[in-house]
């Protein structure tokens, strides 16, 4: 079968043959003896060998999926290991559909310590996660709309978002997504929403020199506090030129030194209390300067929320106030897991609609939580194998990286056999370089020649010291391909030209627009761009394939120069 275009993503069904052949190298190029498309290796050769290569480290590999005599594997260098971007989103999503399972739903659970009579909680309502990463404002309404079905109007005690094994405080995801306040780098946490970053839209006054317009998406939260000070509303006709900023407030500094005593705790003796109680202030503050131009439309801005349980916590408040349930209490972040009675759950969508989510759009947030997720049963099974025995569950292959001692602690080993599954999840650390560590791992068990120098730090790519390869690229794409239960579901997923989603304007506008649904990669300030996935070539036969470029600063290749690259290698390929 082949795919077939104008269908809908959902519908993209496709059967699998899948064939791997010889390959050619960086350092010693050689040409496959059978019906390699020349064309595709003159055109390396000659970048091989002339100056516009200096500066540009890549890698390509290109299977057709069916037996034919016409088309054979073209490669180079693949087995180099470079950075690659989000088309780690790849392994993250493999890894999903086969260690959580399509149909894997994430829970979000509320606690009651109190009973309700005549519609009033007499006690704290408690909300704890497991990640959910799509917990946007639409399923929050949902949320609440369930609560007030199932009677409830009033809360007389506090409003509490707990931890649930999500360190507060991780080095590790730290140092992968950055110290930015943009919201493609938000922080992981066990209770999100809306992606764990905020949305204001600023727009013009009525007339020149009037106060600007700022609000907040879906509420103004107690959580932020807006400070538009220096902005002003311009003539008609003058420069847009505005910039928007968060800053940490008194009240967000206080948070931030309990949740490091909170971790400091955890490793010695000292008594720290595990609750935080919200302020009534904001725990940080959007500095918004500069000229918006009467008359034009408002703009948006997505910003990370620096401390993602607080605002949470604010908009979970804000949404049931909405639906008419008051809390009399106080908002508050306990460190410890609840201790109420199990009141009802409210689960996410499916893995297989998140992976379409994050493969689509390319969202880190979404990825990363993925991730987490397949680290902790990933990581629990390598404790059960532990406590029967197995001497190899608990190291990384690859690169040896040390794994076990992260995700498998020893000293659990003789326990673990008695314990059940949630109970053996519930011991997994979650940090964001350990679920890199998980995937490593599973990517190494999967295929270990195809993943020798592979490692990866994160879910999403953004981390810079992620290191994947063409042939672990495209050999993963050629095992999903072959697994019926998840090529439908990975497939769909994957962007094509004019479609929603990063691959909308690219592969448009020639005589051939090709029939390809791809991930993308890109990071601009490191200059990285990268493609894999699937495509047809002149004859309808499917081929994966994965591009991944590196170009040094300074050197002439830009990311727009890159993808255009990507676009020739593939056109002269299927053609």
């Amino acid at each position: 079968m082949r795919f077939v275009s104008g269908q809908t993503p959902c519908s993209r069904v496709i059967a699998s043959v899948a064939t791997l052949a010889a390959t050619l190298s960086l350092s010693a190029w050689s040409v496959p003896a059978l019906a390699t498309p020349r064309e595709l290796v003159q055109e390396v050769q000659e970048l091989l060998g002339s100056q516009r290569a200096n500066g540009l480290h890549f890698a390509m590999e290109f299977v057709p999926l069916e037996a034919t005599e016409r088309r054979a594997s073209v490669s180079v260098a693949p087995n180099a290991p470079l950075i690659p971007a989000s088309v780690t989103k790849l392994v993250t999503a493999t890894a999903a559909l086969e260690v959580l399972g399509p149909a894997y739903t994430f829970e979000t659970r509320i606690y009651r310590t109190g009973p309700i009579l005549d519609g009033v909680l007499e006690g704290d309502l408690s909300f704890e996660g497991n990640g959910d990463p799509f917990l946007v404002t639409e399923r929050l309404w949902l949320l609440a709309h369930q609560l007030r079905s199932e009677g409830l109007q009033h809360v007389r005690g506090n409003l509490i978002v707990h931890a649930s094994g999500f360190p507060l405080e991780d080095p590790t995801a730290a140092e992968s997504l950055g110290d930015t306040d943009r919201s493609y780098a938000a922080r992981p946490s066990a209770v999100a929403a809306n992606f764990n970053s905020l949305t204001l839209h600023v727009g013009p006054g009525d007339g020149p020199g009037a106060p600007a317009v700022i609000s907040g998406d879906p509420y103004d939260l107690p959580y932020l506090e807006v400070d538009a000070a220096g902005l002003r509303t311009g003539a008609p006709g003058s420069r847009l030129d505005w910039s928007l900023t968060l800053e940490s407030t008194p009240e967000g500094q206080r948070f931030e030194n309990w949740v490091s005593r909170i971790e400091a705790a955890s490793s010695d003796s000292t008594t720290v209390d595990p609750v935080f109680v919200l302020p009534e202030t904001a725990l940080e503050v959007a500095r918004v300067r500069g000229v918006i131009p009467v008359g034009i439309e408002p703009r948006t801005a997505y910003r990370r929320a620096r401390y993602p349980l607080p605002m949470v916590a604010s908009l979970l408040e804000a949404v049931l106030d909405e639906f008419e349930i008051e809390v009399e209490g106080t908002l508050q972040i306990d460190s410890r897991p609840p201790s109420g009675t199990p009141w009802t759950t409210f689960p996410s969508v499916s893995v297989a609609d998140l992976i379409d989510n994050m493969n689509r759009y390319s969202s880190n947030f979404t990825a990363n939580q993925l991730a987490l997720a397949v680290h902790r049963k990933w990581a629990a099974a390598k404790m059960t194998d532990l406590a029967e025995g197995d001497p190899t569950a608990g190291t990384v292959a690859g690169e040896g990286r040390p794994h076990g001692e992260t995700s498998v602690p020893r000293s659990t080993e003789g326990a673990a056999s008695d314990l059940d599954t949630e109970a053996r999840e519930a011991m997994v650390r979650l940090r964001l370089g350990d679920a890199g560590g998980s995937l490593t791992s599973w990517l190494s068990e999967a295929d270990p020649d195809a993943a020798k120098g592979c490692r990866i730090f994160d879910g999403s790519g953004l981390s810079v010291d992620n290191r994947l390869t063409a042939h672990a690229l495209t050999q993963l794409l050629v095992r999903t391909w072959d697994q019926l239960a998840y090529q439908s579901k990975l497939l769909a997923s994957l962007p094509g030209p004019g479609e929603p989603g990063t691959l909308r304007s690219r592969f448009r506008g020639g005589r051939d627009e090709p029939v390809i649904f791809a991930k993308t990669g890109t990071l601009s300030d490191t200059r990285v761009s990268s493609l894999a996935g699937y495509f047809e070539d002149e004859t309808g036969a499917p081929v994966a394939f994965s591009i991944l470029l590196n170009a040094d600063s300074g050197s002439i290749w830009d990311v727009r120069a890159m993808m255009d690259l990507q676009e020739r290698w593939i056109e002269v390929y299927r053609n």
